[in-house]
Order: structure tokens, then sequence, then C-alpha cells
């Protein structure tokens, strides 16, 4: 009997021993949920990049929004700390936590799914669905990109950007006929590429004269802001758009 007591209560010692090692809410900052803000800014990255991060380009990304928020006057996310006295925002709690289980936590990208792993176990699993996420917020899926990674989102740019495609869609797609059946599409042009389709998968564009036109207005666009390309989601008329062989 003594020794039956014994085991159930080394058990207990180590339960409470792996869960206290957990992430989840405990920390130094009180109600602080990182296994939600991780997720959270994994999305984030993925609708810039279109593709799951490593954990070191998930905190470049952070501190690169962080650091040009405040002037791009600090050397490192360390010397940030140091010299702010105030209460953290989601995302500076996010690198706070980053660097606190930087040999705990890890990230594990696999086809269409990511694993992120605490002391090399499955802790969550994130898995993004883009059709779902262009549904819910389409409009968070515009950026404007100087080069592959100095990219931003400008809301000046892109309410100005939204206005050129109006003006270019009013004069080239008059009525129902041209418009046809809609497909949300999620594009990006390229001064030097031209247009790629991300969603829906498997498509290419059909050359007509309304994309034409607006491709036109979009390398004018880029040029005058010195900007290479410009990612967004907008409707398409479906014979806009062709399966790939």
């Amino acid at each position: 009997m003594k020794r039956f007591v014994v085991y159930i209560f080394s058990g207990l010692i180590l339960v409470l021993c792996s869960c206290k090692s957990l992430p989840s809410k405990e920390s130094n900052l009180p109600g602080y949920d990182f296994k939600f803000d991780l997720y959270s800014h994994v999305k984030w990255y993925y609708r810039a990049n279109l593709k799951y991060p490593s954990i070191e380009e998930l905190y470049d990304y952070c501190w690169g929004i962080i650091n040009d928020a405040n002037g791009n006057k600090y050397a490192s996310f360390n010397d940030f700390e140091k010299a702010t006295q105030k209460d953290m925002t989601g995302r500076e709690s996010l690198l706070h936590h980053l660097s606190l289980y930087k040999d705990d936590i890890s990230f594990e990208k696999k086809d269409k799914s990511m694993d992120i792993l605490w002391k090399e176990k499955k802790w969550m699993k994130i898995k993004i669905e883009l059709c779902e996420m262009i549904k819910e917020k389409s409009y968070l899926f515009t950026y404007f990109y100087k080069s592959p990674n100095n990219y931003s989102k400008d809301f000046n740019y892109e309410e100005s950007f939204l206005s050129v495609k109006k003006e270019i869609r009013d004069k080239y797609l008059t009525d129902s006929v041209q418009r046809g059946k809609l497909q949300t599409c999620l594009l990006r042009y390229d001064r030097d590429e031209g247009y790629q389709v991300f969603y829906p998968s498997g498509n290419r564009l059909n050359s007509n004269a309304y994309l034409s036109k607006l491709g036109c207005a979009l390398d004018t666009f880029l040029l005058n802001r010195d900007i290479q390309m410009i990612q967004f989601v907008t409707n398409l008329p479906e014979h806009c758009l062709i399966k790939n062989k």
C-alpha cells in the first residue's frame, strides 16, 4: 500500500512539473496568452509572405514592425526592452516570450501546416486555410513590397490603389456581360514579372483589355512610389482565369 501511494505521489509531481513548463498563460506578464499571440502573428506573417515562417523569420517580422513604429532607433529588441518603460503591446510581449523560451520552442513546417514544438514535443498545430482567411478579411492581404523582405501595409497607398483599381474597373468592365460571374482572387503584380495568381490555386490570368489596362495603371502607381510589387484581393470575371495544364 505504501509503495502504491509513493507511485501515485510521484506521478502527480511529474504531471505538475510538466504542466508548469508549458508556455501558455504562465509568464511574468499577468494575463498574457502566449499561445494566442503566437498563432495570431503566424497568420499575419502568412498574409504578407504566403508561407509559414521559421521562428527566426517570425521574430524578424515582428521586430521590423516594432522598430519601424519607433523610428528604427534601436539596434535590437533587447535594447528596446531596456530603454522603454511601458506596458507591452501583444507583438512586444510575443517577442519577449520568444526570447525567453528560445531554447525550448521550435517550428516544424510541413506541406500545408506547421507544428510548434515545445521541448521537441508537439505543442500546437497551425493549419491556415487561405480561402477562409480571404473570405473573412480580404482587405488584410493588401501589401506593398519594395523587395521580397521589405514590405508594409501603407493605408495612404492602399486608398490611392483602390481608387486606381475602381477607375479601371468602371471603364473596362462596363456591363453585366463583361463582368459575368465573379471569382475572388489573390494576386500579386510585379513591375518586372507582371501578374501572379495565388488564389484560386492552379490558375493563371487570361490576357484581356481590362487586365492589360490595370497592369499599365499599376506600373505607374508602383513606379511613382518606388515600389516593386503589390499584393491584393480582387473579384475578377471567371473568363479572366485559365486553368494551368
